[in-house]
């Protein structure tokens, strides 16, 4: 069961637009705080806000999917 959801989270994150994908990927696997993703990117805190938010919403729902 925890390979197939591995493999639905790969494809999740995959399926995102390539700057929130790597927004994403930024804090959740690298570990970076707001403020860092923000200056990396060139946007604003609220812009990381809301792409992750976005990204995060994108995943559930991909998760949730049968």
């Amino acid at each position: 069961m925890l390979p197939l959801r591995l493999e639905r989270l790969r494809r999740a994150v995959d399926a995102l637009p390539e700057i929130r994908g790597a927004i994403f990927l930024a804090h959740s696997r690298d570990g970076l705080p707001y403020d860092a993703i923000a200056e990396h990117f060139g946007i604003s805190l609220a812009d990381v806000q809301r792409e992750l938010a976005a990204a995060m919403a994108s995943i559930d729902a991909a998760m949730d999917e049968s």
